[in-house]
């Protein structure tokens, strides 16, 4: 009964608790983002964060947002994801035009690359595969960033 104080229903509590992940998370983020690490050591953390962050929403919320069809928290995760996409893609072309990647590929297929890439590393049958999560994202992280030809003039 108290919740109902300070919210109106079930939605808008939701919708409270989303935007407040979103805040942490983008917080966090912008953190990683801009420390001064090297980028590969970034986008590490940064696919850590969002499996991490994953985990926090419950099924029942995603449910609700997804398979229920609640349109008033649909809007707002699919606001979040529109000012998360813009930071992230903003962040993608800054980091071509410093040489901390390459140009030659588009920012766009980045991002869908590693949004696609953090589901990858939730997938219990990927997961399965390896002994600890450290060594499948060490794995997952060597992929994307080496693909997988031999690199020349490293340690094998």
């Amino acid at each position: 009964m108290t919740c109902y104080k300070y919210f109106s229903n079930k939605t808008a509590i939701a919708k409270y608790i989303i935007e407040d992940l979103f805040e942490s998370g983008a917080k966090a983020y912008k953190e990683i983002y801009n420390s001064d690490i090297p980028y590969e050591e970034k986008v590490k953390k940064l696919v850590e964060l969002k499996i991490s962050n994953t985990h926090e929403m419950s099924q029942e919320l995603l449910d609700d947002i997804y398979k229920y069809k609640d349109e008033e928290l649909y809007e707002t995760i699919e606001n979040i994801k529109k000012k998360m996409i813009g930071i992230y893609l903003e962040d993608i072309r800054e980091a071509q035009k410093t040489g901390e990647i390459r140009n030659d590929i588009k920012p766009e297929f980045m991002l869908y690359f590693l949004n696609n890439l953090t589901e990858m590393l939730t997938d219990q049958q990927v997961v399965g595969i390896y002994t600890n999560p450290e060594q499948m994202i060490a794995e997952v992280m060597n992929f994307f960033f080496y693909g997988i030809m031999p690199r020349k003039n490293t340690k094998q």
